[in-house]
């Protein structure tokens, strides 16, 4: 087990939770149904390698850094709320530091889903990654935007952001706003976003082989959802395959 000091107080505006990550975890740290606000501080001690994963929370900010030679990855799994509210920053504060986050969002009736990530190199040699993958059927809407940020003199920096969503249906609406702020040579940056139906020739295809429309739908959904599934509980997957299901 690592040394984790967490720190939890609250006031009328919502609550402040303080992780501190001074050693290596082996088992993912997990954070589930938050209906308040919340403020997560969280610090990765240099070389220290820990991992994150927030379970339908509603109205959360995520305040980290990140410091020399540490790993931080971190998940954000929505599925079960009706308003989201999802501000995060890592800091990227020691040469060597590294960061993976990803989200995964699932909505299924009149949910609205905001998600507003930052990843802010602020050292030399440091790596990060923003995966988000969204479904959203319905009249459910979302929106992402996801700011790269290189500050000067973060020089072989490697930041990517790809951020991909599947409309179910006619109502749902999606944005995405992917954005780049470099200030300094000799990095590595880049973004992507796509927004559409599932493909005609893949579903075609998959009935041609006996499945159903409902299952080969599935299929698709499960292969596309998959990227940002590694390291999550399997009852949390579990549960996202159901409600896969019913999409």
């Amino acid at each position: 087990m690592s040394d984790l000091l967490q720190k939890r107080v609250s006031n009328k505006k919502g609550h402040f939770c303080l992780l501190n990550f001074s050693s290596s975890t082996e088992c993912p740290v997990l954070i589930k149904k938050t209906n308040y606000p919340t403020i997560y501080q969280i610090s990765v001690k240099s070389g220290v390698k820990a991992t994150v994963i927030f379970a339908d929370v509603s109205r959360i900010k995520i305040e980290a850094i990140v410091d020399k030679d540490a790993e931080f990855n971190i998940t954000t799994v929505i599925s079960e709320t009706n308003q989201v509210e999802l501000n995060s920053e890592v800091k990227l504060k020691g040469r060597g530091a590294m960061v993976n986050q990803n989200i995964i969002a699932l909505s299924s009736n009149q949910e609205n889903i905001s998600i507003n990530c930052i990843l802010n190199h602020l050292a030399p040699q440091t790596y990060g990654r923003i995966i988000s993958r969204r479904v959203l059927a319905g009249s459910s809407q979302s929106t992402l935007y996801g700011m790269l940020k290189i500050a000067p003199g973060a020089y072989s920096t490697d930041t990517y952001l790809s951020d991909k969503v599947i409309l179910i249906g006619d109502k749902a609406r999606a944005e995405s706003v992917p954005s780049l702020e470099i200030l300094t040579d000799e990095v590595k940056a880049s973004h992507g976003a796509t927004i559409g139906k599932m493909s005609p020739d893949e579903l075609f295809y998959l009935r041609s082989r006996g499945l159903s429309l409902s299952d080969a739908q599935t299929l698709l959904l499960r292969a596309f959802i998959q990227p940002v599934l590694t390291g999550v509980d399997s009852n949390i997957v579990e549960h996202l395959l159901k409600k896969l299901n019913k999409l």
